[in-house]
């Protein structure tokens, strides 16, 4: 649908579809004075309430009514009065609503009604304590009474506080997309009112906890209402402050200890992670809590992948106390390809030439090299390997799985990532692969080809298909067994969402033969997400290489050209 055929109040017809929503599913949530307010504003004329929604899309509380233009609506004066009279907008302001108005007022007209040539912080400083300042504002500003109460509709409505009226409108526009699935009718993310008040309360901390530019003193106030809230937070909410609680144990370990080890261990009592973990041990060991450090290894959980078991192996090992850690499956190293070097401007990545004088990431440096030698291949990292499990197995991804889809515009179900997604879906999961493991190799390629093209494009967390074309994803599919593809997918969405990230940087092939590629400098560490990828990817029959670049004159005698 073209932007020009919407409706001129289609973001009317949209909040009262938001609110018919929130209230058939959130009937018991609402005080008397909500449920009044509620039914005033449901009575009031359809452009009224247009204007109300047109205000809650606008930043702040505080408008300038000589600056609201709305050709829809027509004049304002009919619905200000209105809504006025209906007190969800008042004319009347507190001195700190005072501020905001003047903070809005253009410098010139401040210097000019105060006659002074003062900054604006100052104009702004000298206008409040004036006696007069109301009446110079007068009915030109106004502020919003009723953001509080459609703020929680919002949130009962999406879930979160990231998503907004945007998503009716791209959607209405044809401009997006989401996938099929059937929305739990029972299923309320929030179970009660103290659900919802803990929630929106996160949200003002986590909001304070970014307007204290890092200070210690005041985080640490944060963090200390943070895990009183933690105790109330429904579970889809409790994930947000305990990252904050990790990040900032894991920033003190040098600076405040005991600080840190309370806030490692409040998110490790919730939150399964083996790297939080095994760095906890370890620098616990190292402090001389050896006690402390195996209590804490002895905690963790059987399912791990072979990385995690290599760790803990290896800090049981270093702890007296079990055998000796196994070695993971490495890569092939390849010789090293050698480049100019510069670092790039503004911070990004360093980029290298070779002999073509064209500078590149060393992504595109190291491709550019192998298609000299007869290979072709794509940048895949993560989004190439996610859209093409994701969409492959999209039927278990999105199935009506209790408690998985609360409302129309999700990107993904709510348990994406949790222990519990692969648990919930186990039978969906087990009945897909052994379907395929009956299937032949060109039956799945027309079938994972005709779900590219048709699902590709919509919104998901899984799907990144624009950068790369189906033909040459058929041509590296088709390079290894159905089965191995299969077992790589099961192992995919069994491991926990910040497992995904680390596949190798690039897709090599050339005459039926599929490489990934890793692509590090010489002095580059492979990281522990890459180091399990490479491992499944081994594990399964896959070829993976690890090609060096080393910068001319800084080993240039050890470098060779790339080999096929």
């Amino acid at each position: 649908m073209e932007p020009s055929a919407l409706e001129p109040l289609y973001y009317h017809q949209d909040y009262l579809t938001l609110i018919r929503w929130v209230l058939a599913r959130y009937p018991d949530f609402w005080s008397e004075p909500e449920q009044d307010q509620i039914t005033c504003f449901l009575g009031l004329p359809s452009k009224a309430q247009a204007l109300v929604i047109r205000l809650l899309n606008r930043k702040g509380c505080v408008f300038r009514v000589s600056r609201l233009k709305y050709p829809e609506l027509g004049s304002l004066d009919e619905w200000l009065e209105a809504l006025e009279h209906a007190q969800f907008v008042d004319f009347q302001r507190t001195q700190s609503e005072n501020a905001q108005c003047l903070a809005k007022v253009p410098l010139a007209e401040l210097q000019a009604w105060q006659g002074t040539r003062a900054s604006k912080s100052q104009c702004v400083e000298m206008a409040i304590g004036r006696t007069d300042l109301d009446q110079w504002l007068g009915r030109d500003w106004l502020v919003l009474r009723c953001q509080n109460l459609f703020d929680r509709f919002r949130v009962l409505f999406f879930g979160n506080i990231h998503q907004d009226m945007t998503e009716f409108v791209l959607t209405g526009m044809g401009l997006q997309t989401f996938e099929d699935y059937e929305v739990d009718p029972h299923f309320r993310r929030f179970r009660n009112r103290t659900d919802l008040e803990n929630m929106m309360r996160w949200a003002c901390w986590w909001a304070d906890s970014y307007a204290t530019d890092q200070e210690l003193g005041p985080i640490k106030d944060w963090v200390g209402r943070c895990e009183e809230g933690l105790k109330e937070l429904p579970d889809p909410w409790r994930k947000y402050p305990l990252r904050f609680l990790c990040r900032l144990g894991l920033a003190q370990m040098n600076q405040d200890p005991e600080w840190a080890k309370r806030c490692l261990f409040r998110y490790l009592d919730e939150r399964e992670d083996w790297e939080v973990r095994a760095r906890l041990v370890r620098w616990l060991k190292k402090r001389g809590e050896g006690d402390l450090a195996q209590a804490l290894l002895d905690q963790e959980e059987s399912e791990l992948t072979p990385l995690a078991q290599q760790a803990y192996a290896k800090l049981r090992h270093q702890l007296k106390s079990g055998p000796a850690p196994q070695t993971l499956l490495q890569p092939q190293p390849k010789p090293v390809v050698a480049a100019e070097s510069q670092a790039s401007e503004r911070g990004g990545k360093r980029r290298y030439c070779g002999e073509d004088a064209e500078w590149s990431t060393i992504e595109t440096f190291v491709l550019s090299q192998y298609r000299k030698q007869g290979w072709d291949g794509f940048f895949a990292e993560n989004g190439w390997i996610q859209s093409v499990l994701g969409l492959w197995a999209r039927e278990c991804v999105f199935a009506s799985v209790p408690g998985a889809f609360d409302h129309p515009f999700q990107d993904a179900p709510l348990d994406l990532g949790s222990e519990f997604f692969f648990k919930q879906r186990q039978a969906i999961f087990r009945a897909w692969a052994e379907q395929w493991r009956q299937s032949n190799r060109e039956d799945w390629l027309d079938h994972l080809g005709s779900v590219w093209l048709k699902h590709g494009h919509k919104r998901a967390r899984f799907y990144h298909c624009s950068p790369f074309s189906w033909e040459v994803t058929r041509t590296v599919l088709a390079a290894y067994p159905l089965k191995a593809w299969i077992e790589l997918a099961l192992r995919f969405f069994q491991l926990k969402r910040s497992l995904w990230r680390g596949f190798p940087d690039l897709v090599l092939f050339r005459e039926g033969r599929v490489v990934f590629a890793e692509v590090k400098a010489i002095k580059e560490q492979v990281s522990d997400y890459q180091k399990n990828w490479h491992h499944e990817l081994l594990r399964l029959g896959f070829e993976v290489w690890l090609v060096r670049v080393v910068v001319r004159g800084e080993g240039a005698a050890s470098a060779a050209p790339p080999v096929g």
